[in-house]
């Protein structure tokens, strides 16, 4: 069976592409031709442009992978993220021109939610949110089950300040009862994000009010809601939603984080020591999460003494960075 496996041609061209992708200069010199000799014609051409296109993008190779997409989309054989990528490709070795053109010039539809979410994505990379929103509007419907695409079409509302069709997907949203279980607190926050950017401060507290008694069984969406909370000067609200996430939160770095942020805030020295501890104690190499402790050691005025210990390698590896030297 071994000998039968090594002489297959369709793992063959996995091998090679993997080792031209992946493997060292040496083994992808010797192994490319197999996989270049089937780009242009054989029996396992389509095979062959599609592996190349995986290992374009991993060498980040633009003129490459824009070859291979052609030769396939002459055999009818492209897909919708096939061309998204090539979009992303463009764009990230700064030829967004060529990225915007080619995605305002393709005409294919998806076919299941996600990639209504990697095209939507794509499409507001390149410089397309109208036709992203566009998307997103006529898709969140149809998977309501995604939370992420009304995360994303919320995202792109805020980010363009389209606040009529903020409110009406976050009131689309509690009209809905399959959405509304999962999502009731995240359109609280939306419209309460309304109220904000339409001068109503005291109708926006009054709807941020209502969300910790949500029930919210998304850990990343509560803290995203949460960290909104504090930048939006809400941060007693902030408190009282990561509260209701303590069990889920506890072994979560970000979670505790978000504390942090809370924390400093309120003012609640206890909360903010406790807090960074923990973060510490879950995330023992991010620079940024020693720092907020040597923050909150100074706050306190807790150990003076751990607080240099904390400060002083950050200053000597990042001395450029005003906050560090500040703690120090």
């Amino acid at each position: 069976p071994s000998s039968r496996l090594r002489n297959d041609p369709e793992l063959e061209l996995y091998r090679a592409a993997f080792a031209a992708g992946w493997g060292t200069s040496e083994l992808a010199r010797k192994v490319n031709v197999r996989l270049e000799d089937q780009l242009e014609s054989g029996e396992w051409q389509v095979l062959a442009n599609r592996l190349y296109l995986r290992v374009c993008l991993q060498r980040n190779e633009v003129e490459p992978y824009l070859e291979a997409l052609g030769r396939l989309q002459k055999q009818s054989q492209d897909r919708l993220l096939d061309h998204v990528r090539s979009w992303r490709l463009l764009h990230a070795n700064r030829r967004q021109a060529e990225a915007r053109a080619l995605a305002e010039a393709y005409a294919g539809s998806p076919a299941t939610g996600l990639e209504t979410v990697e095209l939507a994505q794509a499409l507001h990379a390149v410089g397309l949110p109208a036709r992203a929103a566009k998307l997103l509007d006529a898709s969140v419907l149809e998977y309501s089950f995604l939370d992420g695409l009304w995360i994303l079409y919320a995202n792109l509302l805020i980010e363009t300040e389209r606040w009529d069709e903020l409110r009406k997907l976050a009131l689309t949203i509690r009209l809905r009862p399959d959405v509304a279980d999962r999502l009731r607190a995240y359109s609280y926050f939306l419209e309460g994000r309304v109220e904000i950017a339409q001068n109503r401060p005291g109708l926006a507290a009054q709807l941020f009010s209502q969300i910790p008694a949500c029930p919210l069984d998304n850990l990343e969406l509560a803290l995203n809601i949460a960290n909104g909370l504090c930048q939006l000067g809400q941060p007693r609200t902030a408190r009282a939603l990561l509260d209701s996430q303590t069990v889920a939160g506890q072994r979560h770095p970000a979670y505790w984080e978000s504390l942090v942020t809370a924390a400093f805030a309120l003012k609640d020295e206890a909360l903010l020591l406790h807090a960074a501890r923990q973060a510490v104690s879950l995330s023992p190499t991010s620079w940024p999460v020693h720092n907020n402790y040597a923050a909150a050691l100074v706050i306190t005025g807790h150990s003076p003494g751990d607080a240099i210990k904390e400060t002083f390698p950050l200053v000597s590896q990042f001395p450029q960075i005003g906050t560090i030297r500040i703690n120090h």
